[in-house]
């Protein structure tokens, strides 16, 4: 037993101290608070601010926006089938971040690198313009461009639940625009891998450990690549694959295609902002940074461990990481949150919690 007392149960899971108000959850990623900015109070005299005289403003500013036309793709040329796919999607006005990318895009041939928070449409920021700009150089060329083992795009994200969601979003919009696109993340295997990238495809997305290992197989290359795309550079950087990252960057800064290099993230921080200035340089006339006004600072105590596991089993190495915090929480008297990605998965850790006697709370995002 950790000593924890229960405030509430079978609702996301808690842990927390004695005597403690509520510090700690588990709970689905999509119930959690946001924290990244300070906490305010709720009444409009807190902010000193005179009711009526604030609904008066609101109300003009209800009627500005009104007035104002909402942006819109068609102010960047996108060809008939990229604005067919987006409607297909649902997708009519170009979030801030994709307006910054595209507006970027269209006018330099600078590397790109910008930052938004989750859910800002950062993978369509730069999906459309890569996947407009790859089929614009076969309409160019009047023929199909595909080649064997060489891709002519590479997209490298940090896990496989974010490959397979990149490539649905590529799949949906390849509906329209005929370009070819394999993931290579494990789902299928070394073999059926070789053999697609043998039949060349456009446009590769894959973990890069994935990738090294094809192109330490001599199953793939990059001699061909117009663009190579790194998605979550913070989630690279934080989980140590800095070396292997810069690698790659070295990697196209020399081969004869100059691929156009492409790196977002949810937060920028001093250390990704020193990777940039290593490979690029000071002068920014080689890449170019675009924040989304919202974008997510680190703070700088804040510090990132990554648990390495040697199975799919995270259980057991979750209760062993909570017994080691176990002295640390009680003499800080803080809390644990524990972030699961589904309610199932909130079910399958309540139970499991309660067979090895840890009081805790649950909080599913449907309460």
């Amino acid at each position: 037993m950790l000593g924890f007392k229960t405030l509430f149960r079978n609702s996301a899971i808690s842990l927390f101290p004695k005597h403690i108000p509520l510090h700690a959850t588990i709970s689905p990623l999509s119930a959690a608070l946001n924290f990244s900015k300070p906490f305010l109070p709720y009444s409009s005299n807190s902010f000193g601010i005179n009711a009526s005289s604030f609904a008066f403003a609101t109300s003009r500013v209800n009627e500005k926006i009104a007035q104002t036309s909402l942006p819109s793709f068609k102010h960047y040329n996108l060809t008939q089938e990229m604005n067919d796919a987006l409607a297909e999607m649902n997708i009519h006005t170009p979030s801030p971040i994709q307006e910054l990318v595209l507006k970027e895009w269209a006018k330099t041939s600078r590397h790109i690198v910008f930052a938004a928070q989750t859910g800002t449409g950062k993978t369509l920021a730069y999906l459309i313009p890569l996947l407009e700009a790859l089929k614009a150089k076969e309409v160019q060329a009047k023929t199909i461009l595909t080649v064997p083992q060489r891709p002519r795009a590479v997209i490298f994200v940090p896990n496989k639940e974010l490959v397979m969601q990149t490539q649905e979003v590529i799949k949906d919009i390849c509906h329209h625009i005929k370009l070819k696109s394999y993931s290579l993340c494990g789902l299928e295997s070394s073999i059926k891998e070789k053999m697609a990238l043998k039949k060349g495809v456009d446009i590769v997305v894959s973990t890069l450990d994935r990738f090294q290992k094809h192109h330490n197989d001599q199953n793939v290359f990059l001699s061909q690549a117009e663009f190579m795309i790194f998605d979550e550079m913070d989630t690279f950087l934080d989980a140590s694959y800095a070396e292997q990252i810069n690698k790659y960057i070295q990697v196209g800064l020399k081969i004869p295609t100059k691929p156009k290099m492409v790196f977002l993230s949810s937060t920028f921080t001093e250390k990704m902002k020193n990777l940039f200035i290593s490979n690029f340089g000071k002068e920014q006339n080689t890449f170019a940074i675009l924040l989304d006004k919202n974008t997510h600072y680190n703070l700088s105590s804040l510090q990132h461990d990554f648990l390495h596991l040697n199975s799919l089993e995270k259980q057991e190495p979750l209760l062993n990481l909570l017994r080691q915090y176990k002295r640390y929480i009680e003499k800080t008297e803080g809390g644990t949150i524990i972030f699961c990605n589904s309610i199932p998965s909130c079910q399958n850790l309540d139970y499991f919690l309660k067979e090895n006697g840890i009081i805790f709370s649950v909080f599913p995002s449907k309460m």
